[in-house]
């Protein structure tokens, strides 16, 4: 018990990387999944999603279920994001919330966190955060950076990041794509026919090429900040998914309300 102590002491072992999002109700909650004191000596894999899902034999875990009455300032988590430092971020309509283990603190809003759709960490360790309504803010450390219209990008409203094997950032907004180089530059990719699309999601595949969905049920794939081609076209998709094994077969997990399906790549 004195190790699971420390642990909660120091704020980042216990609540881990495998923070899920609890969709029981329309309003998302947060639920921290949380291990116990069998697993103290896992030092490899410190987390109740490991527990969960099997992957540390004899290890038992306990839940606890967070929202606006017990901790969470809020009971509209939009993005829940579990960061290589051992910290939780929750985003939601009322404002981006940091999580160390004991207190949820709310991120100052004057700096552009009004509020959260997606969140993201980089190869560098940098969170990229989505909002709703104010662009994108990028953390680093204690430095932030804002990107807007002003800036440049096409929609306030961001759905998506994603990272290519050369450190640029693809951002998915409600209009189309962008992209933020490694001289931290925004450019817009207004001439790939998705200017009007809402880009819902983006995922790096092996093959070092970018793929996406829109909110229309499209996915497309992205070179060197070229849009290749268009795979699939699905309407009401709801996942596009990039897995090895699935790779090593040459096919994409795609899933509508309908059914799931590999499409070739």
């Amino acid at each position: 018990m004195k190790k699971i102590a420390k642990i909660i002491k120091h704020a980042v072992a216990i609540i881990s990387l495998s923070s899920l999002v609890s969709l029981l109700t329309p309003t998302f909650q947060v639920l921290a999944v949380q291990q116990d004191a069998a697993g103290a000596g896992e030092s490899a894999k410190i987390g109740g999603g490991y527990a969960a899902s099997g992957q540390i034999e004899g290890v038992g875990y306990t839940t606890e279920l967070y929202d606006a009455t017990n901790g969470l300032p809020t009971s509209d988590a939009n993005c829940v994001l579990g960061t290589s430092d051992g910290y939780v971020w929750v985003g939601g309509y009322s404002g981006i919330f940091r999580y160390d283990g004991r207190t949820f603190e709310k991120q100052n809003m004057s700096e552009g966190m009004t509020s959260g759709r997606t969140l993201f960490e980089d190869s560098l360790k940098r969170i990229w955060i989505g909002t709703n309504d104010n662009g994108v803010i990028l953390v680093d450390g204690t430095e932030t950076t804002w990107y807007t219209y002003r800036e440049g990008l096409p929609s306030s409203s961001i759905r998506s990041f994603a990272e290519d094997n050369s450190g640029r950032i693809y951002i998915g907004s409600t209009k189309g794509l962008s992209y933020v180089d490694t001289d931290m530059s925004l450019h817009n990719m207004d001439d790939n026919g998705l200017g009007d699309e809402i880009i819902d999601s983006l995922s790096p595949g092996p093959d070092g090429k970018i793929y996406g969905r829109t909110n229309d049920g499209e996915i497309f794939s992205i070179m060197k900040q070229m849009m290749l081609k268009i795979i699939a076209a699905q309407k009401s998709l709801l996942f596009l998914r990039l897995s090895p094994e699935q790779w090593n077969r040459k096919a994409i997990s795609i899933g509508t309300r309908i059914r799931k399906s590999n499409v070739s790549k």
